[in-house]
């Protein structure tokens, strides 16, 4: 047997790098020799390195001592591991205050161009509602006439109202409606009753108009109706008319016989009632003058009139013509076809 040679630590370094040189360059050769099967790799030279334990490493920049682990704007979201990919970490970049005030100022824009549409649409529906009110008005003045040999009701012609107010029914004709649809709550004991359940009644009824915010009176502690929202227009005549046509009766000509409370105040040149161009009106406001008003007729129907239907005394009139002299600051109108 031949003698042993030793080796030195320096020629088995060299022999080491000189078989990995080998084994990199020539790796398909050497697995084939080794019998290496590259089973799920792309390549027999990605097998070789395994087989030599070659690994490479990605130089990485220091990191300060007391460096926060993630100092940017930028959020870590980490997505689970599945069966072919492990776990990853996707940046995703939280929103800036600008970005948030942006999309503020858009919510802001749109709620402008969509409240006053939702407003318009409800007041048209408060207008709706008013119509039908009226209509039903009309169906109850039918019946009534058809119970009293074609005699319409009328405004109060029995007390010292005389027809003064538009908006006052008698006690009998008004107790009489109740029985064909138009509610009006009770009569009141007296005069503190009356003005203390005005202040707190809600009836359900056709006498009022939903577009406004007070509540009509109705029975005072006379039995007089008060139905405020309203007029009666039926069985006018005398000096105060200044309309030509007030049916009395079913076989009159057809016209109006209740409408919604239409006032014109001539000395300030200006007009008011229950449906404003800019919606109800609070008081005498001359910038908000009616866009029309509902009234029904002597024949069943009830219709809405724009407030450019009233009739005008000189056509540079911004106000219609008064119809009844009411012996008030105000008189009253309405359309009469």
């Amino acid at each position: 047997m031949g003698a042993t040679r030793s080796v030195t630590a320096g020629e088995a370094v060299t022999r080491f790098h000189t078989l990995q040189s080998v084994i990199l360059a020539e790796p398909k050769l050497i697995a084939d020799n080794l019998g290496i099967r590259a089973v799920g790799l792309s390549s027999p030279k990605k097998a070789v390195r395994r087989a030599a334990g070659v690994v490479r490493v990605r130089p990485t920049a220091p990191r300060p001592e007391h460096a926060a682990p993630n100092s940017s704007r930028a959020m870590k979201t980490c997505l689970g591991p599945s069966r072919r990919k492990p776990a990853a970490c996707v940046a995703t970049r939280a929103f800036t205050l600008i970005e948030l005030l942006v999309v503020v100022a858009i919510i802001a824009i749109l709620a402008s161009l969509l409240l006053p549409a939702l407003g318009r649409a409800k007041e048209r529906a408060k207008r709706v509602h008013c119509l039908t009110n009226l209509k039903t008005q009309a169906l109850s003045f039918l019946m009534y006439a058809d119970d009293f040999n074609g005699l319409f009701p009328t405004a109060d012609q029995t007390t010292a109202w005389r027809l003064d107010a538009l908006y006052v029914m008698s006690s009998n004709q008004g107790v009489t409606l109740m029985s064909y649809g138009l509610e009006g709550g009770r009569i009141r004991k007296n005069a503190a009753d009356f003005d203390r359940d005005i202040k707190t009644a809600r009836p359900p009824t056709a006498w009022r108009c939903p577009a406004r915010p007070d509540i009509p009176r109705l029975f005072d502690e006379k039995g007089l109706l008060h139905v405020d929202h309203f007029m009666i227009l039926t069985g006018l005549s005398g000096n105060r008319f200044k309309g030509t046509n007030s049916p009395l009766r079913t076989t009159d000509q057809v016209g109006p016989m209740t409408a919604d409370h239409t006032m014109v105040f001539l000395a300030q040149r200006t007009w008011t009632s229950n449906h404003g161009k800019k919606g109800p009106p609070k008081g005498l406001d001359p910038a908000n003058t009616p866009a029309g008003h509902n009234q029904n007729f002597s024949d069943g129907h009830a219709e809405w009139f724009i407030e450019q239907r009233f009739a005008r005394a000189t056509p540079t009139d911004r106000y219609p013509k008064p119809l009844w002299s009411s012996g008030w600051p105000w008189d009253w109108t309405w359309v009469e076809k």
